[in-house]
């Protein structure tokens, strides 16, 4: 049978190789289109001799071992467990955990600043082993500034399930209402152990009341330009005096400070209020003026405390912080003042210059302002009074102060909305030096008021009133005078006097310098030699800083610090060096230059002004010796 199959089986396959090989068409699209039939297939109904029979007894008897070893080492592992946390249960074993401790705190929660805080602090220990070498640590801030004060206090040995407590005394600062947090720590160790295990808890403070108090006395509305003061007085509310007290103000944006009292320990801020005993007042006051647009809300800022334990000019525990705020509002009169067609806030200029005055006002409110009445009171040591003069107004002498009102001025009887008016005057400032005496810090003080009267229904009045202020600041007299010498001065001299063409003379060239109200610093002059006059090197005094640059021919002395009263009060500042000169045969019948221009420049220390000025060249005419003279013409 098995022959036949095979046979069978070859023809077949000879038949699809011979097809697969074939290049007739006919044979492949036969196979192509053939259709299936189905096909009765038989199966025999019994295994046949020639079926090996399936022996499954090697894999069962590899299997079985492995899982009941798996459920041997489950059962035991089960009751082993079982049997330990019966003995758990029943013993209750010897660890200890933080968990079964507590730590209970009993005292106020509230309390004022700088007063004394008892506190008792029980540590219950709930676990079935004792606790070693415990301590209490407590930890709780100085006040607002981050620093922590640390009591330790050592408890030893705590049994199980002992309750042991502890008193402790505390005193917190912090402004009023403000929480401090205090950390209450247990540190313990294990029987034959070294390490350190911990517990903690927080128990919270309400400062009831700021140890120190802070009060402010000011306007809390004001016109813009005006000037404000600030009365703010500390009063110690502790029981026990306190050292080092420090007071800081954080002044706004427009604040312009013009004075204190008393004088601030560090810039324009802070203050060292010194030691203070219980219920001790200090009052720190500070003058300005506040700058801003209608509606602008400006807050001063202070705080007090005591002093920082690493910086003197900060404040490490805060006590008390208050908030000023002052809102800016629109004057119901606005006057404005300008000096010489400008509007700011300080101005300078030049000494013995005029000076133009405008005075501008606005009638602001919906109704109309009677009587209206201007004064330009004038204050400082620069004013030259004689020098005034008022349009439209009258200047008296002896209150110094210039008015207008209806009287002079009839616009002003009645000034309608909206409305404006436009005055002037001229003014000098007075000689900065005479009679042997200087103005040390020129300045003239104009402070311009205006009032008037606003009508309501029932013939009732009320008056209103704005002031206005500036400040002029005089810029000192600073000068340079430039001079040559021959038979004067620190260096000997040769050569023909007159100069002799194609011939050296050598001459001195000496700068003074003057000045007289204010201090001048980084001071400097400078000046170039021409092309005929050759430099030599030789400076006076050698303690003056004098240069020469060969590129540019340029002489430079860096003066520095030039104090008022120089060449006034004082003698003059003088530096010199000398030059040789060779006159050319061109020049002869003139007087050549020996220095061309001289340009100098100062920084006033009084104004801030950058004082610029230029002195013309010089020649070879020796108009400023005092012996015989030459007006230096060259001769052949």
């Amino acid at each position: 049978m098995s022959e036949i199959e095979d046979n069978g089986d070859s023809n077949r396959l000879e038949e699809l190789k011979k097809r697969l090989y074939s290049r007739d068409e006919r044979l492949i699209r036969k196979r192509r289109e053939a259709v299936l039939h189905r096909e009765n297939l038989s199966a025999p109904g019994s295994w046949s001799e020639n079926t090996r029979p399936v022996n499954m007894s090697p894999k069962l008897k590899t299997r079985s071992p492995i899982f009941k070893k798996f459920f041997i080492l489950a059962a035991v592992f089960f009751l082993a467990a079982a049997g330990f946390t019966s003995l758990r249960f029943f013993t209750g074993g010897n660890t200890v955990s933080s968990e079964n401790i507590e730590i209970a705190v009993l005292g106020n929660a509230f309390v004022a600043g700088g007063e004394e805080l008892p506190l008792k602090v029980e540590i219950t220990n709930k676990n079935n082993t004792g606790l070693e070498f415990s301590d209490l640590v407590v930890e709780y801030p100085k006040g607002t500034g981050g620093e922590k004060e640390i009591i330790r206090l050592p408890l030893g040995a705590i049994a199980a399930s002992e309750t042991v407590s502890s008193a402790v005394k505390l005193i917190l600062f912090g402004p009023q209402g403000s929480i401090q947090d205090v950390k209450i720590t247990l540190e313990y160790r294990l029987e034959n152990s070294n390490a350190i295990f911990t517990k903690e808890r927080s128990f919270g403070v309400n400062m009831s009341a700021a140890p120190l108090s802070l009060t402010i006395d000011a306007p809390t509305e004001i016109n813009s330009n005006q000037e404000i003061t600030l009365n703010i007085k500390t009063i110690l509310n502790t029981q026990a005096p306190a050292k080092n007290i420090r007071l800081k103000i954080e002044y706004p944006t427009g604040f312009r400070l013009k004075e204190t009292s008393p004088d601030p320990m560090v810039g324009d801020n802070f203050w060292n209020l010194g030691d203070l005993a219980p219920g001790m007042e200090k009052t720190i006051s500070v003058k300005g003026v506040l700058m801003g647009q209608d509606g602008d809300e400006r807050s001063f800022r202070i705080f007090s405390g005591s002093q920082d334990s690493h910086d003197t000019s900060a404040i490490g525990v805060l006590y008390n912080s208050v908030l000023h705020t002052v809102l800016i509002k629109k004057p119901f009169l606005e006057s404005k003042l300008t000096v010489n067609d400008r509007d700011q806030e300080e101005y300078f200029v030049k000494s013995g210059s005029k000076i133009n005055v405008g005075v501008s006002l606005v009638n602001n409110l919906p109704t109309r302002v009677d009587d209206v009445e201007i004064r330009a009171r004038f204050f400082g040591n620069a004013l030259d009074k004689s020098s005034l003069q008022p349009f439209s107004g009258f200047y008296d002498s002896l209150d110094n102060v210039i008015i207008w009102d209806k009287n002079s001025y009839p616009p002003l009887a009645s000034l309608e909305p909206s409305a404006s008016e436009n005055l002037n005057f001229f003014m000098s400032s007075a000689p900065l030096f005479g009679s042997m005496s200087l103005i040390e810090n020129p300045e003239i003080i104009i402070e311009i008021s205006v009032k008037g009267k606003q009508p309501f229904d029932g013939n009732v009045v009320q008056e209103i009133e704005n002031i206005e202020r500036k400040t002029i600041k005089i810029n000192s007299d600073f000068q340079i005078i430039p001079a040559v010498l021959f038979s004067s001065g620190p260096f000997v001299n040769s050569g023909p006097v007159p100069p002799r063409a194609e011939q050296e003379t050598t001459y001195t060239v000496k700068w003074s310098m003057t000045n007289s109200s204010n201090n001048i610093s980084d001071a400097e002059v400078k000046a170039s030699l021409p092309a005929y006059v050759r430099w030599l090197g030789i400076t006076s005094p050698t303690t003056e800083n004098i240069s020469y640059n060969e590129s540019g021919r340029e002489v430079v002395w860096k003066v520095g610090l030039v104090k008022k009263g120089t060449g006034l009060s004082e003698a003059p500042r003088e530096a010199a060096f000398q030059v040789s000169l060779r006159p050319s045969l061109s020049q002869i019948g003139s007087a050549p230059i020996v220095l061309y221009d001289s340009y100098f420049r100062g920084r006033d220390q009084f104004t801030g002004a950058l004082i610029e000025g230029k002195k013309g060249s010089i020649t070879t005419n020796l108009k400023n010796e005092g012996g015989p003279t030459s007006d230096g013409r060259v001769v052949q």
